[in-house]
């Protein structure tokens, strides 16, 4: 995967976030229905995790492209978006409504960062 690449994956994800914060609902895009979790940072993190070598046939949240998810899954935690608190699980499980569309708006705009080993991965 090149650089711009990796730019045009992160602007899939958030415009679908962008999306979900208008509309309020509370399922993902059906065209996001092709990447791992219909979500194409968990893509992207398995796909590293594969290249990896270190957890083939699963992925670990330490090669996700969303740098605050990424940096709390340190020890190779999978999921850590979905711990309560975070932003996902806010969406996810929260109420409909403004709360709902506020953690989709807030996810739109959260920092993805480039690592090396996204240069060994197929472009999803």
């Amino acid at each position: 995967m090149t650089r711009e690449e990796f730019k045009k994956l992160e602007e899939i994800c958030k415009r679908a976030w962008r999306g979900l914060a208008v509309s309020g609902n509370g399922e993902k895009p059906k065209y996001l229905g092709k990447y791992e979790e219909d979500c194409p940072a968990c893509e992207l993190s398995k796909r590293a995790s594969e290249a990896s070598g270190k957890f083939v046939g699963g992925f670990n949240c330490r090669y996700c492209p969303v740098t605050a998810w990424r940096r709390k899954a340190d020890g190779g935690e999978r999921g850590v978006c979905i711990y309560t608190g975070e932003l996902f699980n806010d969406w996810a499980y929260g109420p409909a409504g403004g709360k709902r569309k506020a953690a989709a708006l807030k996810i739109s705009k959260l920092n993805w960062s480039w690592l090396k080993i996204y240069e060994k991965v197929e472009k999803p």
